[in-house]
């Protein structure tokens, strides 16, 4: 009876442990199916008003991915590098503030501002079995100099977790698996600049 009482055990556990790895295998494929895919990353349109960005403007911007994939994220998960783009996310984030600002703010004569942005965390991650739910993370360090006087520093870091069936997914909800990790991406940045566009606009009001 024991041995019989053993063997079932025993099973039970061995299918459990090809289901765990089953699932394992299909969220390391997911991932790394993003890298044969090269969109553009998602745009997803500032929520901020045109009043809390209309005296945001900048002489240089100057974005540096200091992302290495050794040390951990904000929240204790792998800082991990999964880039699939069409571009890498310098000139990325670079597009994304020039279609919220204006071409003519991101490059302005008149500015004497000086904005640096250091990328230490950017990325989706995938996971589940037969529907997919994406992490997406991105954290910015953020400062702005007028003739080498600091005029903002501070770090904005967001995480956005969708399996595309919440209200604030700008998606459809039938999707690509490499077209849901854009569109959150795309919208976990958005959210980020926006935090930075809104505090920016206090100090320059002050």
């Amino acid at each position: 009876m024991k041995g019989r009482i053993g063997m079932k055990y025993l099973r039970t556990v061995a299918i459990l442990g090809s289901l765990f790895l089953l699932v394992g295998c299909v969220t390391n494929q997911l991932n790394s199916r993003l890298f044969s895919m090269k969109p553009a990353l998602y745009l997803s349109k500032t929520k901020t008003s045109q009043e809390e960005r209309s005296g945001i403007s900048f002489q240089k911007i100057e974005i540096v991915d200091s992302r290495s994939g050794l040390e951990k994220d904000y929240l204790g998960f792998k800082n991990e590098i999964i880039d699939f783009w069409k571009n890498n996310i310098s000139e990325s984030i670079d597009s994304k503030i020039a279609e919220d600002l204006g071409k003519e703010k991101v490059h302005s004569l008149s500015s004497q501002n000086t904005l640096k942005i250091e990328v230490k965390s950017f990325y989706a991650n995938i996971s589940g079995f037969f529907w997919g739910t994406t992490r997406a993370v991105v954290w910015l360090k953020v400062s702005i100099r007028n003739d080498n006087q600091v005029v903002l520093e501070n770090e904005y870091k967001d995480m956005y977790k969708t399996d595309g069936t919440d209200k604030d997914y700008e998606g459809p909800i039938v999707d690509t698996i490499e077209g849901g990790a854009n569109i959150a991406i795309g919208m976990t940045l958005r959210i980020t600049l926006d935090k930075f566009y809104k505090e920016y606009e206090k100090i320059l009001k002050k």
